[in-house]
């Protein structure tokens, strides 16, 4: 399986072991609860049942995922988050029957204060 993942306009392709087409690993966001991103090392791909007691993350930033090499890509909504887990230090996607399951999430604003103030409400 081969994902993709786009970074300020370059984009890398990724396999289902977590290396690009260099052979090296690259560093992945997940979505923090206050929308800000914390980004780790991508360790690839592990299946549902494997990661039972695992912390969840939230990986985001990921485009189009491929079953056959690359001849076919399923294309991931803008607005989405793919489920992964933190494993000893590194993010990996978690495959539910085999297929990475997305989920909506609407990003967070950055919190403005005028003139120094904040209102109460």
């Amino acid at each position: 399986m081969l994902i993709r993942y786009v970074k300020s306009h370059v984009g890398h392709l990724l396999d289902s072991d977590g290396l690009d087409i260099y052979g090296k690993r690259i560093d992945v966001p997940a979505l923090l609860r206050d929308g800000e991103h914390r980004h780790s090392k991508f360790g690839g791909m592990i299946n549902a049942f494997e990661c039972g007691s695992f912390q969840r993350v939230k990986l985001v930033g990921f485009t189009e995922y491929s079953f056959d090499d690359g001849k076919n890509w399923i294309k991931i909504p803008e607005s989405h988050y793919l489920i992964g887990i933190r494993k000893r230090g590194e993010f990996y996607l978690v495959l539910f029957n085999g297929k990475p399951r997305t989920i909506a999430y609407t990003p967070k604003e950055p919190e403005r204060f005028y003139n120094n103030v904040r209102y109460l409400t």
